[in-house]
């Protein structure tokens, strides 16, 4: 049975999810899955690669994530689903007792470090990673967005309750299971993990190359989006930002922090394409102001004028990328 290192108290989150960073938090599952590689003393940066990837998928960027097959190969770690066929928390409890890391759709409604946006204020969809469970007090320990958390009582009985979720239907849930994890240094996921980028940012150049760029798919759509928007009024402006403008950032920032990870050896390569990455997600954060004004205004909104810049940047950033990559492959690093 695998056996978790001891979490210190308070948690202290990964660098990723600090005051620095552009954006935070990203999207529920990789949030969660940079902490729990952090708190399993791994490395949560060398799994990173696969933002590459991200897509314009016609209403909005990928909700990207973790792929199971790169967690695995890095690290170790097998992620299944758990077939709820019994009471949800009778199979969770029986997860965590055998050391397995059970991620369940959760009601944001009764998680306690939501508080001030959904704690006791809407029903909302999230991941959250159990790690822990004291079935006769009725307390977890999860992770949770950028964070490691406990919850009770009446928050307890509320996220196992089968009317928590869809029509009281069972919720999805995944087991990662850990008592495969492997340990390995840096210079080995490096190159795993270079591996690993290299056949991701195959799949968006054959992509790019069918339909054309994400950026460019994106603008095209936006106008329609922007009179979806000011025609629904209310929150439609940070449901699309976070579907849309917080997934093509922070995804963008993540890459950033990968390539710079991959460059801390003797020769960097990726120097040009960090930073250009990073300027994106930065970029990204001015677009969602731009369109939160679009959406309150009755102007004709120039949706090539508001992209231009971040649609330049990321053709440079890819072409610096590319151009890094092929350096590591003449070296034979990345086979």
């Amino acid at each position: 049975m695998f056996t978790w290192p001891e979490i210190p108290r308070p948690y202290e989150p990964h660098a990723l999810h600090g005051a620095g960073a552009a954006w935070p938090e990203t999207n529920c599952y990789v949030d969660l899955w940079i902490e729990v590689l952090h708190a399993l003393r791994l490395n949560s940066l060398a799994a990173l690669g696969f933002t590459v990837a991200i897509d314009w998928e016609g209403d909005q960027f990928s909700f990207f994530k973790m792929p199971a097959g790169d967690l695995d190969r890095l690290y170790g770690i097998s992620i299944g689903e758990l077939n709820v066929w019994w009471s949800l928390e009778e199979q969770v409890a029986v997860q965590v007792a055998r050391g397995q890391l059970p991620i369940v759709d959760a009601d944001a409604f009764f998680l306690p470090d939501t508080r001030g946006t959904s704690y006791r204020a809407q029903h909302t969809k999230t991941s959250v990673g159990v790690r822990a469970m004291d079935r006769a007090t009725k307390r977890i320990e999860y992770f949770h967005n950028a964070g490691y958390f406990s919850l009770e009582g009446e928050d307890y009985e509320g996220i196992f309750s089968r009317q928590a979720g869809s029509m009281g239907l069972a919720p999805y849930v995944e087991i990662a299971k850990l008592e495969g994890l492997i340990r390995r240094d840096d210079r080995t996921l490096r190159k795993m993990a270079l591996e690993l980028l290299v056949h991701h940012n195959d799949r968006r150049r054959m992509r790019d190359e069918k339909h054309g760029s994400a950026m460019a798919r994106f603008a095209k759509a936006l106008p329609e989006h922007v009179a979806w928007m000011r025609a629904q009024g209310g929150d439609s402006f940070h449901a699309y930002a976070f579907a849309a403008v917080r997934q093509l950032g922070a995804a963008c920032e993540l890459l950033g922090a990968h390539l710079r990870w991959l460059d801390g050896v003797a020769e960097p390569q990726f120097v040009a394409a960090t930073e250009l990455f990073v300027s994106v997600a930065n970029l990204a954060k001015t677009l969602q102001f731009k369109l939160a004004r679009a959406a309150a205004s009755t102007k004709l909104f120039d949706a090539d004028g508001a992209t231009v810049e971040i649609a330049e940047h990321l053709t440079r950033a890819f072409s610096a990328m590319d151009d890094g990559l092929a350096k590591g492959l003449a070296k034979g690093v990345a086979r």
